[in-house]
């Protein structure tokens, strides 16, 4: 469930301090709730993931939480629209989440014949123009391999 080889060496090294210890945490309130009750059942409400999936990601990259990882991914892949596509795509590559980068490519390739048409576009290309550039290689990657898939069948 909620294993973690980095709390793991955490607690490992926490185990000979006398008295209580404190963990802080950079979650706000709902997030650590559903952080603490993933580590107690294995699960969060589709409810609860729906507002804090992005969070819990960080979370779990940044805890190196396999199971939860996945989770967050795969809920957030089957919310990428449009508003989203830039925000997904900084979370994916700055969480270590390649199936939500790939999820994200190629719902660009197949719903944008210019990526510049994505709102949001200029402020991302403004902020991060390197990952623009990998997003835009992704596309053209993800096409080619689906015109080239289309020509054999």
């Amino acid at each position: 469930m909620g294993k973690s080889e980095t709390f793991k060496i955490m607690f490992t090294a926490m185990r000979d301090v006398p008295g209580p210890v404190t963990l802080k945490m950079d979650l706000e309130h709902p997030a650590l709730e559903a952080f603490v009750h993933f580590f107690y059942t294995g699960f969060i409400k589709d409810e609860v993931m729906d507002t804090v999936a992005d969070k819990l990601l960080r979370a779990s990259d940044k805890y190196r939480i396999d199971l939860l990882h996945k989770a967050c991914q795969e809920k957030l892949i089957n919310s990428i629209y449009p508003d989203r596509i830039f925000q997904y795509y900084l979370l994916g590559n700055k969480c270590h989440a390649e199936h939500l980068v790939h999820a994200v490519i190629t719902y660009v390739a197949n719903n944008f014949s210019d990526i510049s048409e994505i709102a949001g576009y200029d402020d991302f290309l403004k902020d991060d123009p390197a990952l623009v550039a990998r997003l835009s290689n992704g596309v053209v990657r993800r096409l080619k391999s689906k015109l080239r898939d289309h020509h054999i069948s």
